[in-house]
């Protein structure tokens, strides 16, 4: 009977703890855009992906990572990127500041 408790037990922690982190991802999926250049966002796609745009229209893809409240950018030619996630808001490391929309 023990057995049976702790094996339910620790079902319903694994099942909170995938609803809990798939309900972070979910929350940060969208689109970001530059308050300085409207034009220019990054879309952070619930695959882990993610496409930037700039203001030409050009622009790179790659995958994202979340670490806590900073969120990886890895494009695919190899450089990785870091912004911090405040509430709706990416801050790059130059302090722009990109909203969700």
């Amino acid at each position: 009977m023990r057995i049976a408790s702790k094996a339910g037990a620790l079902v319903l922690t694994i099942a909170i703890t995938f609803s809990v982190l798939a309900g972070c991802k979910a929350s940060i999926v969208g689109k970001y855009f530059n308050e300085k250049h409207p034009n220019q966002y990054i879309e952070l796609k619930p695959d882990l992906t993610f496409q930037m745009v700039e203001e030409d229209g050009t622009g790179a893809t790659g995958t994202y990572e979340i670490e806590g409240d900073v969120i990886l950018l890895k494009l695919q030619i190899g450089i990785v990127g870091r912004s911090k996630l405040q509430g709706n808001t990416l801050i790059d490391p130059d302090g722009d500041r990109w909203t969700k929309k």
